[in-house]
């Protein structure tokens, strides 16, 4: 035990940042908190928050109005689509790492390759575990991690 103890004194003697998860050579990735030791993690979003923030966004578009580039049909299934998985799906989701991008994201031109949301293709068979999500197309069971849309302009931006 005293090799232990020892240890733990080494570590508190040396630099916080070195020993956390963000060292002094990341980026800031966003809101940055302490873990009660002092030492910065970040911080994830409260899920209320974004809930909310995702339906005023969702809400906002006008599923009848499609943006350049874009056929009525398929903006159609999108919006569908992203509502049907917000209203099912997204309290779990969020509480689980997915971010907007990963349920969101939209990569134009592509049917298959946005976020969550787009790859459904008004699929109604979808289980998550926790940050994969299964999706069962024409008898197919596919699936996403939630990264799927990293980097993606969400739907609410087109």
């Amino acid at each position: 035990m005293g090799k232990w103890a020892e240890r733990a004194r080494e570590i508190a003697n040396e630099d916080e940042r070195a020993n956390s998860a963000i060292s002094a050579k990341s980026p800031s990735n966003g809101t940055i908190g302490t873990n009660g030791t002092g030492a910065l993690v970040p911080m994830p979003r409260n899920p209320a928050v974004v809930l909310r923030e995702w339906h005023a966004r969702l809400s906002a578009i006008d599923q009848f109005a499609p943006p350049p580039g874009w056929s009525l049909n398929d903006w159609l299934t999108i919006t569908d689509d992203a509502c049907w998985l917000y209203e099912n799906h997204a309290g779990y989701a969020v509480r689980n790492g997915w971010s907007d991008e990963g349920l969101f994201g939209v990569r134009i031109g592509m049917a298959h390759a946005g976020g969550l949301a787009q790859f459904l293709r008004s699929s109604r068979q979808l289980l998550f575990d926790g940050g994969v999500a299964h999706v069962v197309q024409f008898g197919v069971t596919s699936r996403r991690n939630r990264t799927c849309g990293r980097g993606l302009p969400v739907l609410w931006e087109l």
